[in-house]
């Protein structure tokens, strides 16, 4: 095993124990959130964390821009770039923070008469949600950016123990209010717990010389981040609007089921990314980087298929069961999975397009899966099919995304041939992992639960041999297994 290798796997179980316990508790906080609130203030958070994301997002991609740059300025060797790029971004993402609070809490008292109560307080916590959002998703992007796993899985393990808390001792009293207060000092608690572990000498200093370039390779990954969040939120925003707040209540389950199924591949592309950027600035080669884009596709389209299709199988009992209001969703988040499968797929590529400072690219594949995106919601909730059919819509406009992007990213080291073949294999565990559980939905009745129960059982069964032949292809699973031992018999 190399020490590469042996290094990012390390890094992956660290951040992914981190995640799964986050997953674990944040499974719970979701659960009680919904049950504390109900179907119409979810539909109202919903919206509000729409706003949130969307002003988050005002900072013309420099936020980016220390993400990619830091890790290929230490690959160059030019550490002291790096250390200038951290505190001038810092600088510039505080100043945007604090106008665009401004510009929420103006709004808010300007068509106050216009708004809800909910809305109109909703909107002034979002404002001060933002101002300390963003000092925390600075550093945890400096976390990521240098590779300190540790100190981030300590982070994303305190945010979820403590936010659980919080929602017991404050949510279930005092509701929707009780949430925008939680999630406040939740901002300011998490960005106090790093500061006691690293110290990255923020310091302001908006030097406007430096600004101009760090803007002029972040801009484009600006306008990413907006149009992902339009397409992120189209379903969501045309759902409130055509059918209702109560309805997008329902559809939050979808949003759920697909945060859950996901979480896999982000951390694992999370890990690799830093590793990837510090190799290609090493190596100004895609060619001889080009195993960061297939191999973690080729695990993660195994690994995603297997997890979604146990989540497909679960889902039933667990929303008839724990969340029974929210029964009208269950259809419309089993066909989201579909998104959630597609979406996995997409990050080693888009980012090696970036590094390849191929950023614009990428806006002319997002603005036509926008245009598709709210094309086909628009269509399908019109002719009747609800919710379901945003599900749909949204998972068509996913595989577009994916199927682009990973083709034109694989054009760059692969003939058409090949990217061809190589798409064929990510998509075919998919197709396997439907027909299995189509033929288990058509053969196995009776009760929820043990029905459940068993479909997982001849599920997994039958997907076994796929995660062998993931094994004997990456020996991912082998080198999962020694490091686990390796780092347990290392504490004993």
């Amino acid at each position: 095993m190399s020490e590469k290798k042996k290094t990012i796997i390390e890094h992956a179980i660290k951040y992914s124990s981190s995640q799964y316990i986050s997953q674990f508790l944040g499974f719970f906080t979701a659960t009680f959130l919904r049950r504390f609130l109900g179907p119409f203030y979810v539909g109202i958070w919903q919206i509000l964390k729409v706003v949130l994301a969307y002003a988050t997002n005002i900072h013309l991609g420099t936020t980016e821009t220390v993400y990619y740059k830091t890790p290929m300025l230490k690959g160059e060797g030019r550490p002291e770039e790096a250390e200038r790029v951290k505190n001038t971004v810092f600088s510039f993402i505080a100043t945007t923070a604090l106008v665009s609070a401004i510009g929420i809490t103006a709004y808010a008292f300007v068509f106050r008469s216009s708004l809800s109560r909910e809305m109109f307080f909703g909107l002034l916590a979002v404002a001060v949600t933002l101002i300390v959002q963003r000092v925390y998703t600075f550093y945890m992007t400096l976390l990521r950016a240098n590779k300190e796993f540790t100190v981030l899985s300590k982070s994303i393990v305190f945010d979820a123990a403590v936010n659980l808390l919080f929602i017991f001792l404050v949510v279930m009293k005092f509701r929707l209010y009780g949430l925008f207060c939680v999630v406040i000092a939740m901002q300011v608690l998490n960005v106090l717990f790093i500061r006691r572990h690293v110290d990255y000498d923020l310091r302001y200093r908006l030097k406007f010389d430096k600004l101009g370039s760090y803007i002029k390779f972040g801009f484009p990954l600006f306008i990413q981040g907006w149009m992902l969040m339009v397409l992120n939120s189209v379903d969501k925003i045309m759902i409130s609007g055509m059918l209702g707040m109560e309805a997008l209540g329902f559809y939050s389950i979808a949003l759920m089921a697909k945060g859950y199924g996901v979480s896999f591949s982000k951390n694992f592309s999370m890990v690799i990314t830093p590793h990837f950027l510090e190799d290609f600035g090493k190596e100004q080669d895609i060619k001889k980087v080009s195993k960061y884009i297939t191999q973690p596709s080729f695990i993660n389209a195994y690994f995603m298929s297997f997890i979604l299709g146990g989540i497909f199988i679960a889902s039933v009992p667990f929303v008839k069961l724990v969340l029974p209001r929210f029964i009208p969703g269950i259809l419309a988040m089993r066909v989201f999975l579909l998104a959630a499968f597609f979406t996995s797929l997409v990050p080693q590529a888009s980012q090696s397009l970036i590094a390849m400072n191929k950023q614009v690219r990428l806006l002319y594949i997002l603005g036509v899966t926008i245009l598709v995106n709210a094309g086909l919601n628009y269509v399908f909730i019109r002719s009747g099919f609800g919710i379901t059919g945003a599900a749909t819509a949204t998972s068509i406009a996913a595989f577009i995304y994916f199927a682009v992007t990973f083709i034109y990213s694989m054009r760059h080291f692969e003939s058409i041939g090949g990217v061809a073949r190589f798409v064929s294999v990510l998509l075919a565990p998919l197709l396997y992992s439907v027909i299995v559980l189509i033929v288990l939905e058509r053969v196995i009745h009776g009760q929820v639960v043990v029905e459940a129960l068993v479909k997982c059982v001849l599920f997994t069964a039958a997907f076994l041999p796929l995660l062998v032949y993931l094994n004997r292809r990456t020996d991912i699973i082998n080198t999962l297994i020694t490091t686990c031992k390796e780092r347990f018999f290392k504490r004993t």
